[in-house]
């Protein structure tokens, strides 16, 4: 296969897996009336329970800390999401935990999880998993650096 056939073909794949799995996302996050950027804060911060401020949240979501503000105020308001207790009155840089109730929605996220897991990978050798994932790691780290040298590229021009 010619590497611009394989380009389009690997796009095209990655595209389709992407909007399918954004479709899977909001039809199971509707339930909890949470957007999928609320999904992911809510995931992020249960993998760090003495908490994260806003700035380390957004870089650790790989999102913009507006959208991350704004999934912050709906989690607030839906009662998912607070400072920690022993944080100090400014709340900029204040560490955001899950509450009780945000937990419960995190351990009812990994149900649907798993079960969209399954469903994926019903098809798929277990070996055949480990090959991929290890394989769109790799993927991942090369177009990052290839992206980050034609962004530096443009930048020396």
């Amino acid at each position: 296969m010619a590497y611009f056939d394989r380009f389009v073909a690997f796009t095209t794949m990655i595209d389709d897996i992407g909007k399918s799995i954004q479709k899977i996302k909001t039809d199971r996050m509707e339930r909890f009336g949470l957007q999928s950027t609320d999904a992911l804060c809510l995931a992020v911060l249960s993998r760090r329970p003495e908490g994260l401020s806003l700035t380390a949240l957004a870089a650790a979501c790989r999102l913009d800390k507006a959208a991350v503000s704004r999934a912050m105020h709906r989690l607030f308001e839906s009662g998912n999401v607070a400072y920690r207790e022993s944080a100090t009155k400014n709340t900029y840089r204040a560490p955001l935990v899950l509450t009780d109730k945000g937990k419960a929605v995190v351990g009812a996220m990994r149900e649907l999880a798993a079960d969209a897991v399954t469903h994926a990978s019903a098809d798929v050798s277990p070996e055949s998993l480990e090959i991929l994932y290890a394989s769109l790691e790799q993927i991942r780290k090369s177009l990052a650096r290839y992206a980050s040298e034609l962004e530096q590229s443009a930048q020396d021009e």
